[in-house]
């Protein structure tokens, strides 16, 4: 690989290491992240240069400390395939632990920029719990919180409402019929 195309790379890489690691943190501190396919495509794209980056440096030196860097996204990708391959309990423990903090919401429903989706808890998690996020200026998301439900939602009878200071959610259940969860903004 040629010095400019490398130079690239590097920019690439940690230019997308840095927004993923400032979206987590924003994340955390506050109720404001980026929407959640973007943020799973910018993560992923650190990885997948990082692993390029390993092949690239680590043919030239070996033992650089960049070299050793770029393997940690080398051993991260192995542990992954090697997961996914054998898919025995213990790698699925692994792989819960890994994938967790990368791994999109599954996305349910969505009205009015208003989004009900299933965050990822591992492979072996309950049921039902599902987070109410409202989207805003199309790349941010604002998180609601998490609630959980006794039964699977019937989506087709969900209703949203929303006013300035609560967003109202009408819907049934398999176990109850006709519920109203009210969640204030």
């Amino acid at each position: 690989m040629n010095n400019r195309l490398k130079k690239f790379f590097i920019r690439f890489h940690f230019v997308t290491l840095v927004i993923a690691i400032v979206d987590i943190i924003v994340k955390n501190l506050t109720t404001y992240s980026l929407e959640g396919n973007i943020a799973f495509w910018i993560t992923i794209s650190a990885l997948l240069s990082g692993v390029v980056l390993f092949f690239c440096f680590s043919m030239k030196r070996p033992f650089s400390n960049l070299s050793f860097y770029f393997s940690l996204y080398a051993l991260l990708a192995t542990i992954v395939i090697i997961g996914f391959v054998f898919r025995s309990i213990i790698w699925f423990i692994i792989l819960s632990i890994l994938i967790s903090p990368i791994y999109p919401d599954e996305k349910k429903y969505e009205q009015n920029d208003v989004i009900i989706s299933e965050p990822f808890q591992g492979f072996l998690s309950r049921c039902c719990t599902f987070q109410l996020k409202k989207r805003e200026l199309l790349i941010f998301e604002k998180d609601y919180g998490v609630f959980q439900e006794e039964g699977t939602i019937n989506f087709e009878t969900m209703k949203i409402k929303e006013t300035e200071d609560q967003i109202e959610l009408s819907y049934t259940t398999l176990s109850k019929k006709g519920k109203v969860k009210t969640i204030k903004k």
